[in-house]
């Protein structure tokens, strides 16, 4: 049970690779999403050609019944033998909790880490109704989630953290899946002469991105004397415009399209430093397969990078000050030596600690945890 398949963001990524994983042990698998109230096309190919069902939800103005249980879901539920619910939070296994059925959580995130940045970005009549309207139903079901017969696991430690403050007396049933990256695919390759480049990867125009530090963080760097530019993946929006003017960098930002797999692996592959400047992340896709290309990440202290970005190591962890992330981009940029040990360690790391192998270890772990049976 995962959400709706409408970008290749991080939960789709996840589902994926948890569906592939089950499969090559020897098990059928569906994927099963509620569908949306307005009529919004899934991406072809995020799930491959994995069944795959379509829940229709009654009342969508609110959306808590997304995630509200449902003569559709129990259908579901009754088919099928093992039950595991991937999200951004652990909202999506609401209808396991309600149907008593034992199962096994993969989220990135509590329900108020996902939603704090997203609901400073709306207008305050729609803030207000949110707060008023949405949130106490979806905390409802947060509570009955992490409170229930399951096993609940997050992305990163910082998930983990948070899962656990808000449910104490649990906290023997959370524990850490990590997200692997292909190692054999996403491979470093010999970057081609030119300016100092940074990159960023994945939605910009998701306000929990942060896209003001970036920019400003750009702007500090090249104050510093450095000809840096900034690759980001997507498309120019008239808001992301209106910052980068603001900034007065509009000359050193490239955006380089929606790209497909291969696209993005030597987008990758052309980049200097990779640079998060996220509020939260529950783990950060994007940052580990840019290590897996021997990409060193400067990234804030916003949650999951934290468990691969180790400053002087395999990059540099920083505070929210665009100075303190200028600083760590430009003493990679005027070190040979410095970029290319973290080069190295970070290549290290992607292949020792986020292998396929190490998570199809871990995931067979957590399938004993949760069932007290072996996975294949």
């Amino acid at each position: 049970m995962t959400l709706p398949p409408l970008s290749v963001g991080g939960v789709a990524a996840k589902a994926r690779i948890l569906a592939d994983e089950l499969v090559r042990a020897g098990h059928d698998v569906t994927l099963a999403y509620y569908r949306l109230p307005a009529p919004r096309k899934a991406v072809r190919g995020v799930f491959g050609d994995l069944p795959q069902r379509e829940i229709e939800c009654r009342g969508t103005f609110f959306e808590q019944n997304y995630t509200a249980p449902s003569s559709a879901w129990q259908d579901i539920i009754d088919k099928h033998d093992r039950h595991i619910a991937v999200g951004g939070t652990v909202l999506i296994a609401n209808p396991l909790t309600r149907a008593a059925i034992r199962h096994m959580v993969w989220c990135a995130s509590d329900l108020e880490g996902d939603r704090s940045d997203r609901q400073s970005a709306m207008a305050w009549y729609r803030r207000l109704y949110d707060k008023l309207m949405v949130v106490p139903g979806l905390a409802r079901q947060q509570s009955s989630v992490l409170h229930a017969d399951n096993r609940i696991y997050g992305v990163s430690n910082d998930t983990v953290d948070r899962l656990t403050r808000r449910a104490p007396e649990h906290a023997s049933k959370f524990g850490r899946l990590l997200i692997p990256v292909d190692t054999d695919f996403f491979q470093p390759a010999t970057r081609p002469e030119g300016p100092f480049r940074m990159g960023f990867a994945g939605r910009l125009d998701d306000p929990r991105k942060n896209a003001p530090l970036l920019f400003q963080a750009l702007a500090k760097v090249r104050g510093r004397g450095i000809d840096a530019k900034l690759s980001v993946t997507g498309n120019l929006t008239p808001t992301l415009k209106a910052l980068i003017d603001q900034h007065g960098v509009s000359s050193s930002i490239e955006f380089c399209g929606f790209l497909d797999r291969s696209e993005l692996r030597r987008f990758y592959q052309m980049l200097d430093v990779f640079v998060l400047t996220s509020h939260q992340e529950g783990f950060a896709i994007a940052g580990i397969e840019a290590m897996a290309c021997g990409i060193p990440v400067v990234s804030t202290d916003c949650g999951g990078p934290a468990d691969y970005v180790v400053t002087g190591r395999t990059g540099h962890l920083t505070g929210f000050s665009s100075d303190e992330i200028a600083d760590a981009i430009a003493a990679i940029a005027a070190d040979r030596d410095l970029s290319e040990k973290l080069r190295h360690n970070a290549r290290h790391a992607a292949e020792t600690e986020y292998s396929p192998r190490e998570f199809a270890r871990r995931l067979r772990q957590a399938w004993q945890e949760t069932w007290d049976e072996d996975l294949a």
